[in-house]
């Protein structure tokens, strides 16, 4: 064997080891675009927490009155950014309640928004209720589910919000009852959308691995006196001790929400932004 051929195989054999001892780095993850959003619910009665059963209130008019129950639906969460755009956070259904004490019903009143855009927003809005679509889509299950006691078999829809209780003033003489019951989404269509300012210079930053908190408030007596003059019907427990859907339970929906119609943006409800948390 010549030399030249000798050198040859040499170089091709470690050419070949070199090969095998070489090792590709691996790709780095790709960094995660969404995050999720927490949020905090607070069922309050002016300045006062809300307690079933047990703790008297005063209406705005001055009426004395206790609460055995107040659920209510909350869909359709939208996030706003500075610049205007926007995120319609899919399937975003929730019913909130008040519990008592001890109570083997889940609360709702923490709710987590999952897989959000990754950024900043400004803003978010959501509707007092279930929309027109998921009303008319059959049965439901979770939140929507009919055996959640918020669906009307009679008239085939969502109650959007019910608050119950009893009051001395009640046009009920017998059991001193008050029964609202906010439902429709026909004609007349109760639905509200609501956007609860956020305080001044917060935003909620949704990051992969930061779940930042939106603390809200929910004002009970907004049923009885809307903030805007303008939109607010004053509820006396005498004549108006039962609001269960139509016109009257309209006029509710319209004190809460600070919005006289489904298509107009109530800025100024029953919910207010008490904190941002983790921002």
């Amino acid at each position: 064997m010549n030399c030249f051929r000798l050198l040859t195989w040499l170089s091709v054999g470690v050419a070949a080891l070199g090969g095998c001892g070489k090792k590709t780095a691996p790709e780095p993850a790709p960094a995660a675009t969404t995050g999720p959003l927490a949020v905090t619910i607070e069922n309050v009665v002016g300045p006062d927490p809300l307690v079933l059963d047990t703790r008297t209130y005063t209406s705005p008019a001055g009426e004395a009155f206790t609460v055995t129950k107040f659920n209510y639906y909350l869909s359709n969460f939208v996030l706003r950014r500075a610049d205007g755009s926007t995120y319609a956070v899919p399937e975003s259904y929730f019913l909130v309640r008040e519990t008592a004490p001890g109570s083997a019903l889940p609360d709702g009143k923490h709710l987590v928004l999952p897989d959000i855009p990754v950024g900043d927003y400004t803003g978010v809005s959501f509707l007092i209720g279930v929309d027109e679509e998921r009303n008319t889509a059959g049965a439901q299950t979770g939140a929507l589910a009919p055996e959640n006691a918020m669906f009307w078999s009679w008239n085939q829809g969502y109650i959007f919000l019910q608050m119950e209780g009893t009051s001395p003033q009640s046009g009920d003489t017998g059991t001193h009852l008050l029964a609202y019951h906010i439902g429709d989404f026909r004609r007349p269509n109760n639905l509200r959308v609501v956007a609860p300012p956020l305080p001044a210079g917060s935003l909620l930053q949704v990051q992969a691995g930061h779940t930042p908190e939106l603390h809200l408030q929910a004002n009970l007596l907004r049923l009885f006196e809307g903030a805007n003059a303008q939109l607010t019907n004053p509820v006396l427990f005498g004549p108006t001790w039962s609001a269960v859907g139509g016109t009257a339970a309209g006029r509710l929906a319209t004190n809460y929400s600070g919005s006289a119609e489904r298509g107009v943006v109530g800025t100024n409800s029953l919910f207010q932004v008490v904190a941002v948390h983790g921002h």
